[in-house]
């Protein structure tokens, strides 16, 4: 079944903190999502119309997503009295259709595509305090995050809401509003040398990830419990070294949710290198770990997994990660060898 309308007030002055708004959604109703207390919000691509007031008196409201192509039929008011709404991002080649639509040309001024610098105010919060050499980009149409430049700020992810643990005030296209409405593709353009720590945990949107050449490093939990990750291309002739911490998947993992052991990342199918540097990889801390889905692009298998880690990977799993013991018997969506199946 898909929620296709909130009526009027239905959600009116409940106590909210998040707010999901799904895919399939098409209507919200007068005041329907009004004087709630949440500080970031996104509207699904399949919205069509937004009823008067439907966003009013939401006072601590900062950012609001709409992947809608085209700008929904919006009423009077709907952000009335929103004293702290400073951004509402749209696809950016619909930056300006959203500028002059009815209604939403009332917030022409704070209408954009979401991007900034990957550190707050182009600082970055490590010990140094070194200005942030890198910038982000996520175009919502393909729901693509790009990083440009050399230099990313360590534990900062500007692209989350403020109040889901980033750095404040910028449109989280992924965990504010939960899978799969934001991140599903990453790309690390060439100069950034370093990814640090912590950079794209549980951003369990992310199928795929593109490293670029002069990548040297990358940072513990990087990409932890990124579990529906699914490739890998890394372009860097020399396999980046991975931080590790007595566990060699402690980049690139997804967590046992009965044990909480770190465990390979079940729906991972292949890792892209170049070809002179498959073997390389192949041996290389952390990266040995993957061994048989490291490929030049054309081919990958199993077989030289270990019979430990076949079990890890080939193992059952429901869709938020939670590991069976033996292949499930009630019908649904499931995690087997690496893939999404309906059983």
């Amino acid at each position: 079944m898909t929620l296709k309308s909130i009526g009027n007030s239905a959600l009116e002055e409940c106590k909210f903190w998040n707010v999901y708004l799904p895919e399939g959604l098409e209507t919200l109703g007068d005041y329907a999502l009004a004087f709630l207390p949440f500080r970031s919000v996104s509207l699904p691509s399949t919205i069509k119309s937004i009823g008067n007031d439907a966003f009013s008196y939401c006072e601590d409201l900062e950012s609001v997503g709409c992947y809608a192509a085209n700008p929904p039929s919006m009423g009077n008011g709907v952000f009335s009295y929103c004293g702290k709404l400073e951004a509402i991002y749209v696809q950016s080649a619909k930056v300006n259709d959203y500028k002059v639509a009815p209604h939403w040309s009332d917030s022409a001024a704070i209408i954009m595509t979401p991007a900034g610098y990957c550190g707050p105010n182009g600082f970055d919060e490590d010990l140094d305090n070194d200005e942030t050499q890198a910038s982000w980009e996520f175009e919502m149409a393909t729901h693509t995050l790009t990083i440009t430049g050399t230099k990313m700020g360590q534990y900062n992810r500007p692209w989350e809401s403020s109040g889901m643990g980033g750095t404040g005030g910028a449109f989280n296209p992924d965990n504010f509003v939960g899978y799969p409405i934001g991140i599903y593709h990453v790309v690390i353009g060439e100069g950034i040398v370093n990814l640090p720590a912590s950079s794209f945990y549980m951003e369990i949107g992310i199928t795929d990830l593109v490293l670029p050449s002069t990548l040297v490093s990358i940072g513990i939990d990087a990409f932890g419990e990124c579990w529906n990750l699914e490739t890998i291309t890394c372009n860097a002739v020399n396999p980046p070294a991975l931080a590790t911490a007595g566990n060699e998947t402690s980049v690139f993992y997804d967590n046992d949710k009965q044990t909480w052991d770190q465990i390979p990342i079940p729906t991972l199918k292949r890792i892209v290198v170049p070809a002179a540097s498959i073997d390389a990889y192949k041996a290389a801390p952390g990266w040995s770990v993957y061994a048989a889905y490291i490929t030049d692009g054309t081919s990958t298998s199993l077989s030289s997994l270990s019979a430990e880690q076949r079990t890890a990977v080939e193992g059952w799993y429901t869709l938020d990660g939670k590991r069976l013991q033996g292949e499930p018997s009630a019908r649904g969506f499931y995690i087997h060898n690496g893939k999404k199946i309906i059983k």
